[in-house]
């Protein structure tokens, strides 16, 4: 059985929940022309990188304390669709939606891990 631990990225979580929020299709047409969906997620939100992403920054890289619970957490079991949807668009619209989903599905993991903490 695994051993819960209280993620130490909350407020970054929240954080990036307003990133993924706040970026306009403006911006992601911009940079499109230039680069794949990967890069372009990554210089308008830190997707994709260890070095670059604020919740792998606020805990060090111990994903285990990390709101996505463990190793690599942000791009597998059910954070995996969110985290392919941004890394598969092949339109500015499509990573728009990609950005709103994954800050939708952050919400939920903020709420699941807040209720669980209760239960505890």
């Amino acid at each position: 059985m695994k051993t819960y631990l209280e993620p130490q990225n909350i407020d970054e979580a929240k954080k990036l929940i307003e990133t993924y929020r706040a970026v306009n299709i403006e911006e992601i047409e911009t940079l499109f022309h230039y680069h794949i969906a990967d890069v372009v997620a990554r210089k308008l939100t830190g997707y994709g990188s260890q070095f670059t992403c604020s919740l792998c920054l606020a805990v060090k890289t111990d994903c285990n304390v990390c709101v996505y619970g463990e190793s690599v957490g942000c791009g597998i079991g059910e954070n995996e669709n969110t985290f392919m949807q941004i890394h598969e668009a092949e339109t500015p619209a499509e990573l728009l939606k990609a950005f709103h989903d994954r800050a939708d599905h952050i919400e939920k993991l903020i709420r699941k891990k807040k209720d669980h903490a209760k239960d505890s």
